[in-house]
Order: C-alpha cells, then sequence, then structure tokens
C-alpha cells in the first residue's frame, strides 16, 4: 500500500478518540446514609514520622492499641479529604490524600472492628468529606470477616479496614478502562494506608484474596454498583476470637447518588470472572 494517505490516519482518529465529558452526568464523589447517625472523628494529627521511613517498610510490634484517634489517623492520610478548588473544565474538584486517575475516587472506605477504645464494635463507613463514621451494624463481625477471607486472624485483630470500588465513577470518564483506574486508585490508597499504619507502629497487611459475595454482604454493598477489592486488618492481634454471627441480617446500601450508570460488559464479565466464590478457590488463588 503507497505511504500518504490521510484518511486511514483520520479514521484511527474519528473512531478512537474519547468524546466530550457532559459535567452534568458526573456521579458524585461521596456516598451517603441518609438517616443513620454519623459519628465524628478526632482530627487527624501530623505524622510523627519522616515520609521516607513511613514507607520503609512495616511497623514490627503495635506501638499501643488501636483507638479511636490511631483510626482517624488510618482514615485521613488514606482517603481523607484535604483540600477543594474549582476548575472551569472539571467544576469543583475536591482533593484527598491520595492519587486519584481524573480525582474521580472510586474507592470507598469501610472499618470491621470489635470494641476499640473510643469506638464500639461495629461495621463502619467512612466519611471523608464530614471526616465521620456511620455505623452500619452493630456487634461484632470479625469473625464472619474471617470466614470470608479464609484467615483466621482475622477475627483477632482490632480492625480490618475494607475498601470497595464505586466503578462508575472512573467509567464516567475513562469508560471500560475505568475498571483498571479503580485498582490503579486503590493501589495508592493502600500504599498511603500501609504508610499511615507504619508510622502509628500499627501492624498492616493487604489480602486482596477473598470470598467477594460474604464481604459484600457484611458491608451491605450492592455489587452491582460497588464491589469488595482489598481488606487491610490492623493492629496486633488478641487471642479470643468472636463467634461467627449466624442469619446476618441484610441493611441499607447507601445512597451512591446514581441510579442508571451506564455498563460495559466487559468490565463486568471480568469482574464476575474474578471472584472467588469458596474457601478452597480463596486457598487455591493464594497459592
Amino acid at each position: 500500500m503507497a505511504n500518504g494517505g490521510k484518511q486511514a490516519a483520520w479514521a484511527f482518529h474519528d473512531a478512537t478518540k474519547l468524546s466530550y465529558i457532559n459535567l452534568l452526568t458526573k456521579p458524585p464523589l461521596y456516598k451517603s446514609y441518609p438517616g443513620l447517625t454519623q459519628i465524628p472523628l478526632p482530627q487527624a494529627k501530623p505524622p510523627g514520622m519522616p515520609a521516607l521511613k513511613a514507607v520503609s517498610g512495616p511497623a514490627s510490634a503495635a506501638a499501643g492499641p488501636l483507638d479511636l484517634q490511631a483510626v482517624a489517623q488510618l482514615l485521613h492520610y488514606s482517603a481523607g479529604l484535604i483540600r477543594k478548588s474549582v476548575s472551569a473544565s472539571a467544576g469543583e474538584v475536591h482533593y484527598r490524600a491520595a492519587a486519584s486517575a481524573g480525582a474521580l475516587y472510586p474507592i470507598e472506605l469501610y472499618l470491621v472492628c470489635g470494641s476499640l477504645p473510643g469506638l464500639a464494635a461495629g461495621v463502619y463507613h467512612y466519611a471523608p468529606a464530614e471526616n465521620a463514621l456511620t455505623q452500619l451494624r452493630t456487634g461484632d463481625f470479625r469473625g464472619n470477616l474471617a470466614v470470608a477471607a479464609a484467615d483466621d486472624s482475622l477475627a483477632s485483630a482490632p480492625a480490618t479496614v475494607v475498601s470497595t470500588a464505586v466503578s462508575w465513577r472512573s467509567a464516567w470518564k475513562y469508560r471500560a478502562r475505568g475498571y483498571r483506574y479503580c485498582f490503579w486508585d486503590n493501589g495508592t490508597l493502600l500504599a498511603n494506608l500501609l504508610a499511615a499504619a507504619n508510622s502509628l507502629g500499627q501492624p498492616a497487611r493487604v489480602l486482596a484474596g477473598f470470598i467477594d459475595e460474604k464481604v459484600d454482604s457484611i458491608l451491605g454493598v450492592d455489587p452491582e454498583q460497588e464491589a469488595s477489592t482489598c481488606l487491610v486488618p490492623l493492629g496486633e492481634g488478641g487471642v479470643s476470637q468472636p463467634a461467627v454471627v449466624s442469619g446476618l441480617p441484610p441493611i441499607d446500601s447507601g445512597d451512591l447518588g446514581f441510579s442508571d450508570p451506564i455498563r460495559y460488559p466487559e468490565s463486568d464479565l471480568l469482574h464476575a470472572e474474578s471472584c472467588l466464590v469458596s474457601a478452597q478457590e480463596v486457598s487455591k488463588w493464594r497459592g
């Protein structure tokens, strides 16, 4: 074929270019639970460790109990709101502690904990804009989380942070590729969380394999709109382990602020095919 034809280049350009963004359809950046009471978190204190030291390795031993102040530190420095600005092209932009592709922040954080100093046992959602926790379940569900993760140590860990991805927030701008960016964002957030935990002397690790449906059920999320991605157990584990709560009742899945997102079949298929459905599958996945 002779060189110099322009039509092929223009055809490729037109077929692959991104469309203009409609700000009127941008999904909200925050999830809410209308009717549920929020528990204000203490103001986060400045980190007590230089950043390079905080990211250099895990804590060797807990510096103290995991209490409400420590929880506030961990959540703020991983997903907290740090500043706002207004852009002519993007509207009001909220910046959080961890970077996000397009500042769309598809990752939500939850806390599953036993009784901590200053915080009752329960399942909580972190609200970055208000720096608060919303209690979704009352009681100790760490045993249920341990079963879902096929890892008994989660039952004795003082608390576990669970991250989820609201893929439409990223897909609104990046379409099917938005599913990829959710995990990119999740990685930057978890890097911050691990560094913050190290700065507090709190052991932490990441679990990326678990029975997806069971974790989603504990959090009460709608898996069609929001899916669990990672578990991060925190602190030194105790000796006693809570029992598994049977007959887990359904709870409010919360308000994501949208009802009819565009579906991308390739993303939906990838997520469905990557879900683990049994403890045996989790063990095999971990090798």
